[in-house]
């Protein structure tokens, strides 16, 4: 069951520059870009969920290769959600940011060739019980177990893990009921 669908093609989500981060419009897609050293910028839906699934059309614009995109589930603040991410340089993680502190609770590269360095990856990020599951394209990159957060609102995240600068583009944002 859908419960929210997007194609960007009209302006509902946050949209602000500053010094440090820029959320906009690009040609009926949405743009996130970190302007900081390892930092992460995230736009959500305040929609309150507890399981769901999420699926967005995501890729990397310009900036460093180390940076990451992807989606975030049961974000209660800027202090607490999770992120389930790739980039274009073929990491993949799935992080906890909990109490202001953000680590990975597992990362990989992916050595097969699926997840596409220029262009458009389709991600699905499964937020079901205590179970974090993420996919790129079709294929299961990987699987955590969690409790820390029981539900909150769900949106799309991108950021850098070392350099200064990165952009990543959003599409087709969708959150299902499992």
């Amino acid at each position: 069951k859908v419960l929210f669908e997007d194609d960007f093609s009209r302006s509902s989500w946050f949209e602000e520059s500053s010094d440090y981060y820029e959320f906009e419009y690009v040609d009926g897609r949405y743009r996130i870009e970190s302007k900081t050293v390892s930092s992460g910028y995230w736009s959500v839906r305040s929609q309150s969920l507890e399981d769901t699934i999420l699926q967005v059309d995501a890729q990397r614009e310009s900036g460093d290769a180390d940076g990451y995109f992807g989606l975030v589930c049961r974000h209660l603040d800027g202090d607490n959600y999770y992120a389930l991410v790739i980039g274009s340089d073929g990491f993949y993680g799935i992080a906890l940011q909990l109490d202001g502190e953000f680590e990975f609770l597992d990362e990989g590269m992916d050595a097969s060739g699926v997840i596409l360095k220029d262009a458009a990856n389709r991600l699905q990020a499964d937020c079901i019980g205590d179970q974090l599951v993420l996919y790129a394209n079709g294929q299961k990159l990987l699987e955590v177990q969690d409790d820390s957060l029981e539900e909150g609102d769900a949106g799309v995240i991108a950021g850098t893990r070392t350099g200064d600068e990165f952009s990543a583009l959003f599409d087709q944002f969708v959150i299902y009921e499992p």
